[in-house]
């Protein structure tokens, strides 16, 4: 399901986390599935955009911005992963989880 929603709306992560935690994943098993999705779907977007002529200079240079801010990005988390505990990670995914439904529901409102 994650795939199919991560298609359709470029949003897999909180069918992914929900997932994770009904799962009892460990924290490191988590963030390694995480990362390894969201690294195959973009590889995937890219791996379409250039074969649809796409990908153009601006999105090139675009792209490797991103890849420089996502790099310091990755180190930071990598810290602080580190200095979480599992059951503090559990609960601050469903706080984040539970953040993420009232926003829908406020744009759902809306």
């Amino acid at each position: 399901s994650a795939g199919i929603l991560g298609g359709l709306t470029n949003v897999m992560a909180p069918v992914l986390i929900i997932y994770s935690l009904e799962s009892k994943f460990s924290k490191s098993d988590t963030v390694q599935a995480s990362n390894l999705c969201f690294l195959l779907g973009k590889i995937i977007q890219i791996f379409l955009f250039i074969i649809n002529g796409k990908f153009s200079l601006n999105e090139l240079s675009t792209f490797s911005a991103m890849l420089l801010v996502t790099s310091f990005a990755l180190y930071g988390g990598i810290a602080v992963r580190n200095k979480i505990k599992g059951k503090a990670y559990q609960k601050i995914l469903r706080l984040l989880l539970f953040i993420l439904a009232i926003i829908l529901l406020i744009q759902v409102s809306i």
